[in-house]
């Protein structure tokens, strides 16, 4: 059973099926960008919200919310291999057991805003 939910805002098929393969401890749940918005504001625990480069404004929404502050958003530009790898890392990290913590967010927030610029 999947111990962690990651929401995926976006239209990237390719990057949806690495995610999977490469996370199969996890819960990946894809929406395009346009109706992620009512995902987004649900009470669903996630523990990682992805979003396509050009959603920064859906990203903002997300932050926003006081139920998501310790949601870690990464917001990934479009056709980067090394975006790919760096969230791939990311998200492994939140992959292992224990490390969901509000502590461990704010720390893989700061690595992925490290590793996406």
């Amino acid at each position: 059973m999947a111990s962690h939910r990651i929401l995926y805002a976006g239209a990237d098929l390719a990057l949806l099926a690495s995610l999977k393969g490469a996370l199969k401890d996890c819960r990946v749940v894809r929406s395009p960008g346009a109706v992620a918005r009512p995902l987004i504001e649900s009470k669903i625990d996630y523990s990682l919200l992805l979003f396509d480069g050009e959603l920064t404004g859906l990203a903002d929404f997300a932050r926003s919310l006081p139920h998501r502050e310790h949601t870690p958003v990464f917001l990934l530009p479009a056709g980067e291999a090394d975006a790919v790898e760096a969230l791939t890392t990311v998200v492994s990290l939140l992959a292992r057991p224990g490390r969901c913590s509000a502590e461990s967010h704010e720390a893989t927030r700061e690595g992925a805003e490290a590793a996406s610029s």
